[in-house]
């Protein structure tokens, strides 16, 4: 599987667009994933972090903030995400 199609890139795909366009996450989620022959288990993933990184956002911003020198608001938002998603990934979801 290429890195254009991981579960974490789709994940990163769909998080930009609820951050870029105001979109529902649900709705984004569905539209991406129905387009895409993933296995289950990866479209569970892809879930488990769109949601994951929407449900902890304040959390993922306050703990970014601790570690850069310019506010939150100010980065491009493709960077954004992708600390987002590694941050989420690191503090919340299993280690296993």
């Amino acid at each position: 599987m290429s890195l254009k199609n991981s579960p974490r890139q789709k994940a990163f795909e769909i998080l930009l667009r609820i951050h870029t366009a105001n979109a529902y996450s649900n709705l984004t989620i569905d539209t991406y994933l129905q387009k895409d022959n993933m296995e289950n288990r990866d479209k569970a993933f892809v879930s488990a972090l769109v949601y994951g990184v929407c449900e902890r956002q304040l959390t993922l911003d306050f703990n970014l903030s601790q570690y850069l020198k310019q506010p939150i608001k100010k980065l491009k938002p493709e960077v954004l995400i992708a600390l987002r998603l590694g941050a989420y990934q690191l503090l919340f979801m299993d280690k296993n």
